[in-house]
């Protein structure tokens, strides 16, 4: 999978800033994250969730515990049911 094509000057400044912030995490194919090794032509489950990886450096498990809860949580047993639901639990 390709990733996703900026204009040339969005894109220096876009990996000017991902260096100061993230070192050279994401052009050495690493998660800003969990540090996990990442293959942008098969970790992505779709094309947002590789445009994601290109703009926060997560990966797609971290993607996935980053924005698919909501944390809901039941208060009664203390657990986020969402997280159970997605296998992030």
């Amino acid at each position: 999978m390709e990733m996703f094509k900026r204009e040339p000057k969005m894109q220096e400044f876009i990996d000017n800033l991902s260096q100061k912030t993230f070192g050279n995490r994401i052009t050495a194919g690493k998660c800003v994250s969990c540090n996990k090794d990442v293959n942008t032509d098969h970790d992505f489950k779709d094309m947002k969730s590789l445009q994601e990886y290109s703009i926060s450096g997560l990966c797609q498990k971290c993607q996935d515990e980053m924005y698919i809860c909501s944390h809901n949580i039941d208060l009664s047993e203390g657990r986020c049911i969402t997280c159970e639901e997605n296998g992030l639990a």
